[in-house]
């Protein structure tokens, strides 16, 4: 959709990510896939930690109320992901 980045393609390198939200609403996370638009996988409550699969290279936003409120890109030096 409009407004939202596009994807990047990832390096076939696996890892889980650990998503921790410490705002203190909940916030919906989506993955950028490389083709664009954005694929829902959760909603994570405040203070809440999720963990999932992923690449290095992986796209990730959270949106609260349609708006982003966080980005990341997935890195193997760096998988916690931590939403101020």
């Amino acid at each position: 959709p409009p407004g939202y980045p596009r994807g990047s393609g990832a390096s076939g390198l696996a890892c889980d990510i650990v998503i921790r939200n410490l705002t203190k609403g909940p916030v919906e996370i989506y993955w950028l896939p490389p083709a664009g638009g954005r694929k829902k996988y959760t909603v994570l409550a405040a203070g809440a930690t999720f963990r999932q699969h992923s690449y290095v290279g992986h796209r990730w936003i959270a949106v609260r109320e349609g708006k982003i409120v966080a980005r990341y890109t997935v890195a193997e030096d760096h998988p916690l992901w931590i939403i101020r």
